[in-house]
């Protein structure tokens, strides 16, 4: 069976730091022949989650259906259909960005919660497939390692859709520059964690 990997890229715009660590580790897995697919999340038609709670009804461990018919059920899909992930997002105010929140909380549809439940439960109960997560931040990466909670909603964000996280990157000072270009270090790491969620397959 032919393994997919899914890139979800949730970068404001392109060439940012997130953006082209997503395209050099794109780079990479194609140069494979590995199956994959770049999501970006910026050029995704869905609305933020209502908190209704209908798609959380059913028991199981298929995802719910989303009463919103926009992009995000496309989006679960492929989900669904890949066997690994690179998860990115930039930082801000020592959170994750607006796109992967929103993105986020529409994956309340991988979880079972019915009324009257005090709290959700994972519907994804084995965690074989593999992700690997990225967030850039304004100030140096080793900072950010200690202080954000960035990489903790990326984290959550795996789990939710059944993925273990396999290995994470911290990238440093993004916006030190409006013309800042990936390092030869960063770039490093771009091939290495590409390298290593194909392993994992």
């Amino acid at each position: 069976m032919v393994k997919k990997i899914l890139l979800i890229n949730c970068a404001h715009h392109t060439k940012s730091i997130t953006d082209q660590m997503m395209c050099e580790i794109s780079m990479h897995i194609a140069n494979s022949g590995c199956n994959y697919e770049m999501l970006n999340i910026r050029e995704q038609e869905f609305t933020a989650c209502i908190k209704c709670r209908v798609c959380t009804q059913c028991d199981g461990e298929l995802p719910g259906e989303c009463i919103n018919k926009d992009r995000m059920n496309d989006i679960v899909n492929k989900i669904e259909e890949s066997d690994g992930y690179i998860i990115a997002s930039p930082a801000k105010f020592q959170a994750t960005a607006t796109f992967f929140k929103c993105f986020m909380e529409r994956l309340i549809v991988y979880s079972y919660w019915p009324y009257g439940a005090k709290k959700a439960q994972h519907i994804k109960k084995d965690t074989t497939k593999k992700a690997i997560l990225i967030s850039a931040f304004p100030i140096p990466d080793m900072i950010a390692k200690i202080y954000s909670k960035t990489m903790d909603q990326l984290k959550v964000c795996a789990r939710l859709i059944g993925a273990q996280t396999i290995d994470t990157i911290y990238v440093g000072m993004a916006p030190i520059s409006a013309k800042r270009k990936l390092t030869q270090k960063e770039k490093k790491q771009a091939k290495e964690v590409s390298e290593k969620i194909l392993d994992s397959l």
